[in-house]
């Protein structure tokens, strides 16, 4: 989180805005606005979304558990390579999900479900 707030200031002054023309549009203050871009403040989700609306920035949150695969798709996509194996094209996907059938995930599918309504009689 710290990191987006600080990256809050670098958008800003890419945008050509001062503190309190940013304060302005997210409906703010002037301190507020200094206090988040310094990462010493812990605002609210509608502050974070109006932060981003105005800086044209897109923030998404990601469950902890699929960081990891997250962070390997963006890095694959921003680095593309042509590899292959087997004959076949490989994809990000591959590397990201290797050796996954899917059936991890429906098992813990069941086991939410299972927790939340019982078991299946």
């Amino acid at each position: 989180m710290k990191k987006f707030l600080r990256s809050v200031r670098e958008y800003r002054r890419a945008n050509k805005m001062t503190q309190s023309e940013l304060a302005e549009i997210v409906g703010t203050t002037q301190a507020a606005v200094s206090t988040i871009e310094s990462g010493a403040a812990n605002p609210q989700a509608d502050t974070i979304e109006a932060l981003a609306d105005a800086l044209g920035m897109d923030v998404v949150f990601i469950p902890k558990p699929l960081t990891p695969q997250v962070l390997a798709l963006i890095r694959a996509f921003e680095h593309p390579a042509e590899r292959f194996q087997d004959g076949r094209h490989l994809s990000a996907f591959d590397d990201v999900f290797a050796g996954d059938d899917g059936e991890e995930f429906a098992q813990e599918d069941r086991r939410r479900e299972e927790a939340y309504r019982g078991p299946k009689p």
